[in-house]
């Protein structure tokens, strides 16, 4: 069963497909071992984000995986959580203020 954010980000995805394409291997790589035993769903939904924003996702998520050896569904909450905040204020985490509120206690 698809919750929301799966079934409403899956018809995001069908429009926006291949318009946002990473041509960055180690990237690629990355948002694959972030999203390791979670549905595809959650690589495709980060895959429609800035390359920016797609790299402050995986950097926060590969220290959280080193310090604290997160689940799978910590990590899929924190993909979640990121991809819907980054489309619906139209952010850009390296630039925005916004991520201060986030990311720093």
């Amino acid at each position: 069963m698809q919750s929301t954010f799966e079934s409403n980000t899956a018809q995001s995805i069908k429009t926006t497909a291949h318009s946002n394409l990473i041509h960055n291997p180690i990237l690629e790589r990355q948002i694959d071992e972030i999203t390791a035993g979670i549905a595809d769903f959650y690589a495709k939904a980060l895959r429609t984000l800035s390359e920016e924003n797609i790299k402050v996702i995986v950097d926060y998520i590969l220290s959280a995986k080193t310090e604290i050896n997160c689940s799978d569904h910590y990590r899929r909450d924190i993909i979640h959580a990121l991809t819907k905040f980054a489309k619906h204020n139209n952010t850009n985490f390296k630039t925005s203020d916004s991520r201060k509120h986030y990311f720093i206690p």
